[in-house]
C-alpha cells in the first residue's frame, strides 16, 4: 500500500519536473549549446533532488520530448532557407 508520504514526494517530483518542462520551453535549435547544457544542468539536480526510478522515467520523457521538438525546429528552420 502507498503511505501519504510517497504520494506526497511523487506529487513533488512531478510538479518539480512539470515546471522545469515548462521553464525551458520553447525548445531552442539542437546547435544552441548553452540551452542544452542548461537543460541537462537541470535535469541533473532534478535527478539529484529525488533519486528515484519514477523521477529519471519523468526526466528522460521530457528530455526525448524537447529533443523531438528541437529536432522540429532545425528541421523547420532549414524549410525556410
Amino acid at each position: 500500500m502507498v503511505s501519504n508520504n510517497d504520494i506526497k514526494e511523487e506529487f513533488e517530483t512531478f510538479n518539480t519536473v512539470w515546471k522545469f518542462f515548462k521553464e525551458v520551453l520553447p525548445v531552442h535549435s539542437r546547435q544552441d549549446d548553452a540551452y542544452w547544457n542548461d537543460v541537462i544542468e537541470q535535469a541533473g539536480r532534478i535527478c539529484e533532488e529525488y533519486p528515484t526510478e519514477l523521477c529519471k522515467d519523468f526526466v528522460l520523457i521530457i528530455l526525448n520530448e524537447l529533443e523531438r521538438r528541437g529536432k522540429e525546429h532545425d528541421s523547420k528552420i532549414t524549410e525556410q532557407i
